[in-house]
């Protein structure tokens, strides 16, 4: 709830929510998931303007899934990694780690990570004056879908194809 909260526009006051989730399941013996759910926590932080708490919590997701093999958050991970870069002013790694978003969501098949990966990267692209493969990105994984067209991703995405055209 705090991470739904947060991206719209809500971050700051789902914080203590989120801390007091945070601070439970660090105290369970759960792990699960725990790079997704990290990862959520992270995309929180960076919401709410706490750029090293999130960037500390993506350390310690990339440190697990390299110990664990656990690839459940790697997508987001990279995402957020990038759009913290990309929010620091570092576009070459912000679109490096876009990419591997990118690519790990198509090995997966998850379609959905795919369109989000694809709109972060088609944002950077259409900041820096690349409309054109921005949208040639981007139509073609929007296409690919038959419906949730009422989703946040698939308005996003679409409102993003009518800024490119």
């Amino acid at each position: 709830m705090a991470c739904a909260m947060a991206r719209l526009g809500r971050a700051a006051e789902s914080l203590a929510q989120l801390e007091l989730a945070l601070a439970t399941y660090r105290a369970s013996e759960y792990r699960h998931s725990r790079s997704l759910i990290l990862n959520m926590v992270a995309e929180t932080y960076f919401y709410a303007g706490r750029i090293e708490t999130a960037l500390a919590l993506l350390q310690e997701i990339e440190v697990f899934i390299d110990r664990t093999g656990e690839y459940i958050g790697d997508v987001g991970l990279y995402g957020l990694r990038g759009q913290v870069l990309q929010n620091q002013g570092d576009y070459r790694s912000a679109e490096a780690c876009f990419v591997r978003a990118l690519i790990l969501a198509r090995q997966r098949h998850a379609k959905g990570a795919e369109l989000r990966a694809a709109i972060l990267l088609s944002r950077l692209w259409q900041e820096q004056g690349q409309q054109e493969q921005a949208r040639d990105l981007l139509l073609p994984i929007y296409n690919r879908f038959a419906e949730g067209y009422d989703t946040v991703d698939l308005r996003t995405a679409k409102a993003l194809l009518n800024e490119l055209a």
